[in-house]
This record gives structure tokens, C-alpha cells and sequence, in this order.
């Protein structure tokens, strides 16, 4: 949202706090793949709107996650937390994809695919991945094509990863079994929006990041960041670009060295 590369040209600093809601919003993957594999919201509705005995009837078509794959796209700060609580916490098989360039550091137990391949075998696919012209609008009709039919979408990156389109149709005739989103195309998204239409597509309001705690840690670390720069010093995790180095040199130079 804030145009880097022209606040560099002007010698204007920009920061930010990185990782700090990482581990929020792999809880709320997590909690989606739970949601969605247990049918817990559809367990709950039936059981309030119906009755007891057709709340365990929903419950019957519910599966555990012990043993399934998650494909995580994007294996930054989030997909190596979500790795973690998949892998430890409930004996998934993680595979993942990453752009060119990263490695793995440690991870030995993730296993690296190609995207067509992490689409093929995957029962959840993650976005976790930033928005760039080589990742938008990458999850479109034929990456559905490649998808299991009983996989799940989850997308905690960006709206226009996904073709709305595509994921419309893919819904409709069933090429998958479901999604959560967090993020759209559209934002805010229109109360119109076909995609509330589907039961089986679970919609948040760009909150996957949002507690008590995370909001408190954001603004505690950009208030320290500006009093940084309040003092003539460069604050910890600057993000310019191109004209970074001599903003730095400027910086540093107010700084004392």
C-alpha cells in the first residue's frame, strides 16, 4: 500500500514490523483446516437449527488431519510456522512451494514440489505467499484442474492470487471440496458476492492476522521504529529500495556514523 520505491527517490523512510502477526495467521490456517476437515461450523448449525441426532449425522462426513498434506505456497515466516503446527501438532505430511531463490534453512522434512505436483497430491493448499506479477492470479482455472477434488483452498496471502472467476466455477462444479478466505479481489468484498452462496466456503473480513495481542505488538514496534527515526537513527527494518543506500549513508551520517 505505500509506494516504496517513490518514497525512496525522495529520501523518505519507510519501515515496517516484520513477523509479527506471522504466527497469528498460521493459527487461523490451522484453525480453517480444522474447521473445514471436522465440518465443525456445519456440525454446529445443524445441530442448532435441526437437532441433536442431525448435528452427529453432519459429524459423520467429518475426517481428522493425521496422516493428509498440506501444500503451502509461499514458505516465509507464516508457511514455516504453519509447517510446524501441521507437522508436530497433528502428523501431517507438509510439501511446499517457494519462490526462486529460497531455501529451506532446516527444514528437512518439507518437502519441495513443483507447483503442479504440490496441487496434484495436496488435501489443503495454502497461500501464504506475497503478491507479485509471477504469484497474481496463479490459482486460475487450470491450477483447480490439478486439484483433488475432496482439497480445500486456503488463502492468507492476497485476493488476487486466486481468480474469482475460476474459483467461482470450481465451486459450483465441485472440482474442489471447499475454501476459506480471509482475502478477495474485492475489498471489502460486496455483501452480493456469490461467493456467500456456498456453505462450504468459509469468509472472514482480513482478520486472519487481527488479536488483541497482535495489535498491541504492531504498534508498540512502529512506535520504537519512529522514535528512531525521531532521534536522527535509522529504524530497524527499513524497506527502501534503489535509492536505500544514500538514504542510509544520510541517516547514518545525522547518526554519527
Amino acid at each position: 500500500m505505500i509506494p516504496v520505491d517513490e518514497a525512496s527517490r525522495l529520501g523518505i523512510l519507510v519501515a515496517n514490523v516484520p513477523d509479527v502477526n506471522a504466527e497469528f495467521v498460521a493459527e487461523y490456517a490451522m484453525g480453517q483446516m480444522l474447521n473445514l476437515s471436522r465440518r465443525l461450523i456445519h456440525t454446529g448449525n445443524a445441530f442448532r437449527q435441526h437437532s441433536w441426532e442431525h448435528g452427529k449425522k453432519v459429524a459423520i462426513e467429518s475426517s481428522g488431519l493425521k496422516g493428509k498434506t498440506v501444500g503451502i505456497i509461499g514458505f516465509g515466516a507464516i508457511g514455516k510456522k504453519l509447517s510446524y503446527m501441521c507437522r508436530n501438532g497433528f502428523a501431517m505430511n507438509v510439501v511446499a512451494s517457494r519462490r526462486q531463490g529460497q531455501n529451506y534453512r532446516g527444514e528437512t522434512e518439507v518437502e519441495r514440489l513443483e507447483f503442479s505436483e504440490l496441487l496434484r497430491v495436496s488435501d489443503f493448499v495454502v497461500l501464504s505467499c506475497p503478491l507479485t506479477s509471477e504469484t497474481e492470479g496463479m490459482i486460475d482455472e487450470a491450477a483447480f484442474s490439478k486439484m483433488k477434488r475432496s482439497a480445500y483452498l486456503i488463502n492468507v496471502a492476497r485476493g488476487r492470487i486466486v481468480n474469482s472467476t475460476a474459483l467461482l466455477q470450481a465451486l459450483e462444479h465441485k472440482k474442489i471440496a471447499g475454501a476459506a478466505l480471509d482475502v478477495y479481489e474485492e475489498t471489502p468484498l460486496s455483501p452480493t458476492s456469490p461467493l456467500f452462496c456456498f456453505d462450504e466456503v468459509l469468509m472472514t473480513p482480513h482478520v486472519a492476522a487481527v488479536t488483541a495481542e497482535s495489535m498491541r505488538t504492531m504498534a508498540l514496534e512502529s512506535v520504537v521504529q519512529v522514535l528512531d527515526v525521531l532521534q536522527g537513527k535509522l529504524p530497524k527494518n527499513w524497506v527502501n529500495t534503489n535509492a536505500g543506500k544514500e538514504i542510509e549513508s544520510r541517516w547514518k551520517s545525522l547518526d554519527g556514523g
